[in-house]
C-alpha cells in the first residue's frame, strides 16, 4: 500500500525524527534516494538535521540553498509511505534468521527506491516558464526512513520517502517547483509497481506468493499479493493499529478518505522508543505461540494458485467503471497483473503486446489532466455498435403510430387524470411515437415522465404494440409500472427471461427503458442487440444530469446527442418556485445560488463534528409532523446511513414509539433489532413475498413462532400487506436513512441530507430533489473542512457524468484531421473520390512532414476499420438475477 500526505513543515518532521520516529530506538538512520538527490551529490544516510535543511531547500551537505525560495516557510513536500503487505511483516518480524530479516529490510528498500523510478520517468515534472505552465521532467530528491512498527507497537514494515517540493531539471539541471498533481495520479500505480517489485523479490528469497484482493483503511480495494503461508491468525493479532481506526470510524458512523485520516489521528498512540531488538525478540515469542515459522514455508513446495497474466483482466478490470482510461490507471492495472509475475521493467512491455494485439486503442492526451487516455476496442465497437443502431434507424415508420391513436391516447389519459398534458409532455409524447427505432427522452426531476409514458403506452396499445418497461432495479420497475401502466421488470431478469427464451421480440415489440442513464454500457448493448435483431423499438428514458451507471457508461448521453431527443424542464414535484429555481441552478452547476438559497431559508446546517451532525439531521427528521412514509433522510454512503437509522431508531425508543422490540440474524450474519413502528428496507427480490429491492415498509406487528422464528407484519408504502418469516427471509435493514442511489426516481414531501465529503453534481441533484414541500442539508467540518460552505459548493459542482470512449475515439480523429497537412487532406479527398494521387513532394517541403510523420500517417491511413460487433457470450442467469438483486448494494458498497 502507498499513502500520499503532503509534509506540512520540515521542522516537524525533523522534530518527530529527534523524538525517534525515524532515527532513534534502534530503527535504521535515513537514506538518501532518488536521481536528483544524486545530482546533489547527496548519498547514503542523513545525518542529524540533514532532513530539515533538505525539505526547506537547502543543500544539506554544502549548506547552500538551492530552491530560490529555500527557508523555514517554503513548502516541505510529500510523504510517500509504502507499506509491506502483512504477510510480508508477519515473515520478517517472525524470523529467527538474522541474515533472512536483514535480506527483506533489503528487499524493502530496493523495491521503494523502483517505485521512485518510475515515479520520476513518469510523474516527476518541474514549473517553468510564466506562471509554472510549461514542465521539464525532473528527478526527484528524497529521503527514505525505514520503520518497523505500527504505533500499538505491532511489526508494520513501512519506509517513509520524503520528497522534496523541489526537483532536479532532467535537461537543465534546474532546481525548480514540482508539479505535485502527477504524482498523485500516478499514486496507485507507483504502489503497484512497488508491489510488483516487492513480490518478485520474496520470490528471490525463496518465498511463494499469490494475488489477492484486499482492502485499506478507507475501505477500498485493490490487488495485492501475499506471501503463501503465513499464519493469517498472527497477521490479525498484530493488526491492532487497523482495528483501532476501524472501531473508530464504526463509533463515529464515518466512513470516507477525510473520516479515515481523521480516525487514524484520533487512535494515534505516542511512539514509544523501545529498543529494536527487544521488539524482535516479543514477535519471535508470540510466533512460536501461533507455532509459525518462517523456514517452514521458505523453499516448501505448497498449494497456491499460481498468479498469471491475464490481458484481457487488465482491460476489462481497466474499463469496469469507466470507458476512457488513463496511463496512470493502465500502468496500475498492469503492475498489479504482474506481481508474482514480473517487475516494473515488464509493463511497457506487457502494454505494447496489447496494442501490438489491436485490444488497447489509444484516445490522445487528456487536455485537463495531460495523462494518455486508453480504452479496449470491446468497449469502442460496444458503443459504437449502439450508436450506429440508434442513429441509422432513424427514418424507420414501422413505429410511428397514426394520429387518430395519438389523439385518442391523450384524451383518455387527460379524462383518467384530471388534467391534459403540457406542452412539453405533448411535444415528447409525439417524439416517442413517430419514425424512428430509437427515441430519447430527457427529462429533469419531477417532471411528469410517468404521465406521458401512460399516454404512449395507451397509443401503442391502440395500435397492437406490445410494451415493455424495462428498468435497473426493481423499486424503479414498480414505480414505471405503476405510474405508466407499462408492464415493467428489472433489466436483468428480462436478459435471463429471454435467454432462455420466455420472452421474445419482434418488430410489434416496444421496450421502453427507464432511468436510462443509469444503465451501463454493456447491459444497454444486450437490450439494443435484441431489438436490433428484432427490429423492435427502444424508448431510452433518464437524466445524464442524475446519478450515473455503477459500470462504464455515458452511452445514453451520447445516443441522445447523436439522434436528437425530446426535453422535459417544467417541473411539477417541488411546490416552491424557488426550490425549483435553485435547482435548475443546481443541475447547470451552479451550486453556489443553490446552497445560497438553502443558507438564505435556513435550511442549511454545518456543525463541528460528523456526530453531531447526524444528530440534528435525524432530530429534526423525528421532529417533523410529516407521516414517516412522507419523509426521509439520504446519505451518499452506507456508513452515514447506518449511523442515521441507528440514531433514529434511539430516539423513537426513547419517545415510545417503537414496542415489541425482536432480534434476529440478518443476511450479513449480524444481530437486527426490530420493533413495531420500526421503518425497515427491502434488500432483494422475493416473487412469492412480492415484495422488491428498495421497497420500504412499516413494521405493524411482530410474532414468535413455536419453533422461535420471528414473524414480522408489515406494510408496505405501496399499501401491500406481508408476512415475512425472517428465518425464511432476512435480506432486511432499517429505513429512516437511505442513500442516494436508492432515492433516485423517489417522491416525499419532506427530505433530510447529509452531505458529505463524498459528493458530486449529480448526487446533489438527486438528493436536493426528492421532496415536494421542505427539504434540508447537514454537514460537518470534520468531514469537509474548516471552510465547510465553501468546500460543499466545490463537490457539489464537480460533475461525476461519464465519457464514452467513441465520444474521445471521434474527438482525436477530428483533431488528427485539423492537424493533417494540404497534401494529406487531398490525398484524403481524392480517397474518399476513388481516385489515386501520385504527387512529386521531392520539392514540397512546405506541404509534407517528416518522412516518419508521413510513415505514421499513412499506415493510420490504412488502418482497417473497426470490426462489426460480435455478440459477447451470454452470462449465466444466476449472475445477471445477481446483478438485479444486488445492483444497489454493489453501489454502496463502492462508497
Amino acid at each position: 500500500m502507498l499513502s500520499v500526505s503532503p509534509i506540512k513543515n520540515a521542522s516537524y518532521y525533523e522534530n518527530l525524527a529527534r523524538d525517534d520516529y525515524y532515527q532513534k530506538g534502534g530503527e535504521p538512520a535515513g537514506k538518501y534516494a532518488g536521481a536528483g538527490a544524486e545530482a546533489l551529490g547527496l548519498k547514503g544516510t542523513l545525518s542529524d538535521g540533514d532532513l530539515g535543511k533538505m525539505l526547506e531547500g537547502f543543500n544539506p551537505k554544502t549548506g547552500k540553498a538551492v530552491a530560490t525560495n529555500a527557508g523555514e516557510n517554503k513548502r516541505a513536500g510529500q510523504d510517500m509511505c509504502f507499506s509491506a503487505p502483512k504477510s510480508v511483516s508477519t515473515v520478517w518480524a517472525s524470523t529467527t534468521d538474522a541474515g533472512l530479516r536483514d535480506s527483506i529490510q533489503q528487499a524493502q528498500q530496493r523495491s521503494v527506491e523502483k517505485a521512485i523510478g518510475y515515479l520520476e520517468q513518469n510523474a516527476a515534472f518541474i514549473r517553468r516558464g510564466h506562471g509554472g505552465h510549461d514542465h521539464e521532467p525532473a528527478k526527484l530528491i528524497c529521503a527514505t526512513y525505514e520503520h518497523s512498527t505500527s504505533r500499538e507497537q505491532d511489526p508494520q514494515l513501512h519506509t517513509h520517502t520524503l520528497v522534496a517540493a523541489h526537483g532536479v531539471g532532467a535537461e537543465s539541471d534546474d532546481v525548480r517547483s514540482l508539479e505535485n498533481r502527477y504524482l498523485y495520479q500516478f499514486q496507485k500505480a507507483a504502489g503497484a509497481v512497488y508491489r510488483a517489485e516487492l513480490a518478485n523479490e520474496m520470490k528471490n528469497l525463496g518465498f511463494q506468493v499469490e494475488q489477492v484482493e484486499v482492502q485499506d483503511e478507507k475501505g477500498k480495494s485493490h490487488l495485492s499479493f501475499q506471501v503463501a503461508g503465513s499464519s493469517k491468525e498472527l497477521e490479525q493479532e498484530w493488526s491492532k493499529r487497523r482495528e483501532d481506526i476501524k472501531n473508530k470510524m464504526s463509533e463515529k458512523g464515518v466512513s470516507g478518505a477525510k473520516a479515515a485520516e481523521i480516525a487514524a489521528l484520533d487512535t494515534r498512540n505516542t511512539k514509544q522508543t523501545v529498543d529494536r531488538a527487544e521488539l524482535f525478540q516479543r514477535w519471535q515469542n508470540e510466533a512460536q505461540a501461533h507455532e509459525f515459522n518462517p523456514e517452514h514455508i521458505r523453499n516448501a513446495e505448497l498449494e497456491i494458485n499460481q498468479p498469471e497474466f491475464d490481458s484481457k483482466q487488465i482491460l476489462e478490470q481497466a474499463t469496469e467503471q469507466e470507458a476512457v482510461f488513463t496511463k496512470a490507471q493502465l500502468h496500475c492495472a498492469v503492475a498489479q497483473q504482474l506481481q508474482g509475475i514480473g517487475t516494473a521493467e515488464d509493463i511497457q512491455e506487457r502494454i505494447e503486446q496489447l496494442e501490438q494485439d489491436g485490444e488497447l486503442i489509444s484516445l490522445g492526451v487528456n487536455s485537463e489532466s495531460n495523462l494518455q487516455q486508453f480504452t479496449s476496442r470491446e468497449m469502442l465497437e460496444l458503443e459504437k455498435g449502439i450508436a450506429d443502431f440508434a442513429e441509422h434507424n432513424q427514418d424507420s415508420t414501422a413505429h410511428k403510430l397514426s394520429e387518430q391513436s395519438l389523439q385518442q391516447a391523450l384524451e383518455t389519459t387527460a379524462e383518467e387524470k384530471g388534467y391534459a398534458l403540457s406542452g412539453e409532455q405533448e411535444n415528447a409524447f409525439r417524439h416517442i411515437t413517430r419514425e424512428g427505432q430509437v427515441s430519447v427522452i430527457q427529462g429533469q426531476a419531477g417532471t411528469g415522465k410517468s404521465t406521458l409514458l401512460a399516454a404512449a403506452n395507451k397509443a401503442f396499445e391502440a395500435e397492437e404494440f406490445k410494451v415493455q418497461g424495462l428498468a435497473l432495479a426493481s423499486k424503479a420497475a414498480t414505480g414505471l409500472q405503476e405510474g405508466s401502466g407499462i408492464q415493467s421488470q428489472t433489466i436483468h431478469s428480462y436478459l435471463i427471461e429471454s435467454e432462455n427464451g420466455r420472452k421474445n421480440l419482434d418488430s410489434k415489440s416496444i421496450l421502453v427503458v427507464d432511468e436510462a442513464g443509469m444503465v451501463d454500457t454493456k447491459l444497454l448493448g444486450k437490450i439494443t442487440r435484441q431489438a436490433e435483431q428484432a427490429g423492435a423499438k427502444v424508448i431510452l428514458v433518464g437524466d445524464s444530469q442524475q446519478l450515473q451507471s455503477i459500470g462504464a457508461g455515458g452511452t445514453f448521453s451520447t445516443v441522445s446527442d447523436r439522434i436528437g431527443k425530446a426535453e422535459l424542464t417544467e417541473i411539477f414535484r417541488q411546490d416552491s418556485a424557488a426550490d425549483k429555481q435553485s435547482l435548475q441552478a443546481l443541475r447547470q452547476g451552479d451550486s453556489k445560488a443553490f446552497l445560497a438559497h438553502m443558507k438564505a431559508e435556513g435550511r442549511l446546517s454545518i456543525t463541528k463534528s460528523t456526530t453531531d451532525a447526524h444528530k440534528q439531521m435525524s432530530d429534526k427528521f423525528i421532529a417533523s409532523k410529516a407521516g414517516i412514509q412522507d419523509k426521509i433522510m439520504i446519505a451518499g454512503r452506507r456508513a452515514d446511513v447506518s449511523s442515521l437509522n441507528k440514531m433514529a431508531r434511539q430516539q423513537l425508543k426513547e419517545q415510545g414509539k417503537l414496542s415489541v422490540e425482536s432480534s434476529f440474524k440478518d443476511s450479513t450474519e449480524k444481530t437486527m433489532k426490530v420493533a413495531i413502528g420500526d421503518r425497515l428496507r427491502i434488500l432483494k427480490n422475493n416473487k412469492q413475498l412480492g415484495v422488491s429491492n428498495g421497497d420500504l415498509a412499516t413494521v405493524s406487528d411482530i410474532n414468535i413462532t413455536d419453533s422461535g422464528d420471528t414473524v414480522l407484519s408489515v406494510e408496505t408504502d405501496s399499501g401491500k400487506q406481508v408476512e415475512i418469516n425472517t428465518t425464511d427471509y432476512n435480506n432486511l435493514t432499517h429505513g429512516y436513512c437511505i442513500t442516494a442511489h436508492a432515492s433516485q426516481g423517489a417522491t416525499v414531501k419532506e427530505a433530510y441530507i447529509y452531505s458529505s465529503s463524498f459528493n458530486s453534481k449529480e448526487m446533489a441533484y438527486v438528493q436536493g430533489s426528492r421532496h415536494k414541500e421542505h427539504s434540508e442539508i447537514f454537514a460537518s467540518e470534520q468531514e469537509v473542512g474548516e471552510l465547510a460552505e465553501k468546500q460543499l459548493e466545490r463537490a457539489m459542482a464537480r460533475s461525476t457524468e461519464k465519457q464514452t470512449a467513441l465520444e474521445k475515439y471521434e474527438e482525436m480523429q477530428a483533431e488528427e484531421q485539423e492537424n493533417k497537412t494540404p497534401l494529406e487532406q487531398a490525398q484524403d479527398n481524392a480517397k474518399e473520390a476513388g481516385k489515386d494521387l501520385d504527387f512529386d513532394v521531392s520539392n514540397t517541403d512546405s506541404l509534407s512532414r517528416s518522412d516518419n510523420d508521413q510513415q505514421q500517417q499513412q499506415q493510420a491511413d490504412h488502418s482497417p476499420e473497426l470490426p462489426e460487433q460480435e455478440p459477447p457470450q451470454n452470462e449465466q442467469s444466476s449472475e445477471l438475477e445477481q446483478g438485479g438483486n444486488q445492483v444497489e448494494m454493489e453501489v454502496e458498497l463502492a462508497m
